[in-house]
Formats: structure tokens, sequence, C-alpha cells
């Protein structure tokens, strides 16, 4: 766990990645999304995005194994 949180201090990866269907978008990002990296950006102690949201953060062209 103190590695994993490490990691995150020095902005390696994310806490969270979320993958979902196009249908629950609207939920997603207000009941899921915004209230779940708020708490783990607190949780942390650090101002980055924590959760992971594929549509938006991973790499065009890039390994979705390597992303993850």
């Amino acid at each position: 766990m103190v590695r994993c949180v490490d990691n995150l201090h020095r902005g390696d990866g994310f806490a969270v990645y979320m993958i979902y269907s196009n249908v629950d978008v609207l939920f997603v990002r207000t009941a899921v999304f915004l209230p779940l990296n708020e708490k783990l950006k607190q949780a942390v102690g650090v101002e980055r995005d924590l959760v992971c949201n594929g549509d938006e953060q991973f790499r065009v062209g890039w390994n979705i194994y390597r992303e993850i």
C-alpha cells in the first residue's frame, strides 16, 4: 500500500481506472467520478486526478496494458 501511495505522489499512474458504457456517462461523471476523485485526492494528499477516465486520459496508440 505504501508503495502504491508513493507512486501516486510521484505522478505514476492512477489509483482507479474506470471504463463504462456511454449510456452511463452522466451518472458516472456526477455520482461516481467526481466524488471518488475528490476523496482520493484528499486521502493521498495530491492535487492531480487519481481516477482515470479511459476516454480522456488513455494515450492514443499506446498499449492498453501499459496504460493500466
